[in-house]
C-alpha cells in the first residue's frame, strides 16, 4: 500500500489511527475478503504496514469468530507471523491485537497461541497481550516466558 510504502503512515500514533479510523471500519463494511488483504501485511518488510496487520483487528478481535468463520485461526496465523519481529512496534501491536481476541475466548489464546510463542515475545509485547487476565495468571506466563527463554541457552 502506498501510503506506508511512501513513508506517508511512518510512527505508531497516524498507523493506529488509520488502521482504527479507517482500516477497521473498511473491514467491518467489506468482510473476509478485506481481513484477509489486509492480513496478508504480516509478510510486509515496512514494520507500519507489519504492524497494521494485527492492529486493524483490535476493535473486533474481541468478537472471535463472530465476525466470520475462521477469524480467530486466521488472525492468529498473522500474528505468528508479526510477533516473529523484534522490532517494538510489531511486539505491542501484536499484545495490544491479541489482549484483545483473548476477551473472547482466553483459553485458545493462552493454551495454543501465547505458550506456543513465548520465545518470541518481547517482555513488553507479552506485558500487553496478558494486560487483561487475572495477575497469577500473567505472573505464571511472564515466569513461563523466563524458564524457555533460559532452556534455550
Amino acid at each position: 500500500m502506498t501510503l506506508f510504502d511512501e513513508g506517508y503512515i511512518k510512527e505508531w500514533n497516524t498507523c493506529d489511527w488509520f488502521c482504527v479510523k479507517v482500516l477497521n471500519p473498511l473491514i467491518k463494511q467489506q468482510g473476509r475478503d478485506c481481513a484477509v488483504a489486509v492480513m496478508q501485511w504480516c509478510e510486509a518488510e515496512n514494520l507500519w504496514r507489519k504492524r497494521a496487520s494485527v492492529v486493524s483487528f483490535v476493535n473486533i478481535a474481541k468478537h472471535g469468530d463472530k465476525n466470520f468463520p475462521s477469524f480467530t485461526p486466521m488472525l492468529l496465523d498473522t500474528c505468528g507471523v508479526v510477533v516473529r519481529s523484534s522490532e517494538r512496534f510489531a511486539q505491542t501491536g501484536v499484545g495490544w491485537c491479541l489482549r484483545e481476541l483473548g476477551l473472547s475466548d482466553r483459553d485458545l489464546v493462552i493454551i495454543n497461541w501465547i505458550e506456543g510463542n513465548i520465545t518470541h515475545f518481547s517482555s513488553e509485547g507479552l506485558r500487553y497481550a496478558i494486560k487483561k487476565f487475572p495477575l497469577d495468571l500473567q505472573k505464571q506466563l511472564k515466569q513461563y516466558r523466563q524458564e524457555k527463554l533460559k532452556s534455550q541457552k
